[in-house]
């Protein structure tokens, strides 16, 4: 059963109020992930703790999760064609183009940072720093992460192996076992690969940190920690700045918390630098 489904099942069981609120989400779903609970309560006149009330009755932890499962929805329908005709629509101009860039980016931001649990990231931090070995898997456009993510973790530690191709992907997977970590990248559209990756390293009791941008997500279900990035965008593809920024909070508090167990690695590393003239 999809979301839509779900509500307009339970929406009878709801009070008068909550009632107003599940038709508007029914009606208006495909503009939900682009309105905030703010604005949802003006359009209808009532309190914004009515429009979050009515979104945890739904079965959703917060506003922010009921938008992602949404959002989740209208990637899945649109093709790249489709998407391209509603960029062409929504940005006549360059003008309108920054402003509406510099709002949606501002949104995805929020939204990343607010649904940023402090003990999942905590807990990834210590999954790495534990790690006999760290795998950061992604492919396609998700391996932009994959190889930002990977590189400055390999500044601090050689324990770093990056995927983003299905060369080895099998025989690394099937290496993997619970002293190690796997940390898989997906953004839609998603990847049977990644998927299939965390799936066997599941099967290895391999601890797992999912990077993606929704709870409905393939990798989602079966990792230990779900980090998400919102990656709402105007144009045919998702946008990554957002997961880009989390991974700048994962990189920061680790190298905040653990300075000093990296600090030789980073002289070692300047002390090349140098010798190659590299600044």
């Amino acid at each position: 059963m999809d979301i839509l489904e779900q509500i307009s099942k339970n929406i009878s069981n709801l009070s008068k109020k909550q009632k107003v609120v599940a038709k508007y989400i029914l009606e208006n779903w495909k503009n939900i992930p682009h309105q905030s609970s703010v604005e949802i309560a003006k359009n209808l006149e009532i309190s914004q703790s009515s429009v979050i009330r009515t979104t945890k009755t739904l079965g959703f932890n917060s506003f922010p999760e009921l938008q992602n499962a949404l959002h989740l929805i209208i990637q899945r329908q649109l093709s790249f064609v489709d998407r391209l005709e509603q960029t062409e629509v929504v940005n006549p101009n360059i003008e309108t183009t920054l402003l509406k860039i510099r709002h949606l980016q501002e949104m995805n931001l929020r939204q990343t940072i607010n649904a940023s649990n402090p003990k999942h990231i905590r807990q990834t931090i210590e999954y790495i720093v534990n790690a006999r070995k760290v795998y950061v898997v992604g492919m396609r456009s998700s391996a932009t992460l994959v190889h930002y993510l990977g590189f400055n973790l390999n500044m601090m530690t050689k324990k770093i192996k990056q995927i983003t191709n299905d060369y080895s992907l099998l025989e690394d997977i099937r290496s993997l076992d619970k002293q190690d970590l796997l940390i898989a990248i997906s953004f839609p559209r998603y990847t049977q690969l990644t998927k299939t990756a965390v799936y066997l390293a599941k099967e290895q009791q391999c601890p797992i940190v999912a990077i993606t941008d929704c709870l409905s997500s393939p990798i989602a279900k079966p990792a230990d920690i779900v980090l998400l990035a919102a990656s709402k965008s105007l144009y045919f593809n998702q946008s990554l700045s957002a997961a880009m920024a989390l991974c700048d909070i994962l990189l920061t508090q680790l190298t905040t918390d653990y300075h000093q167990l990296y600090r030789q690695g980073m002289e070692e590393l300047e002390k090349d630098y140098e010798r190659l003239n590299i600044f």
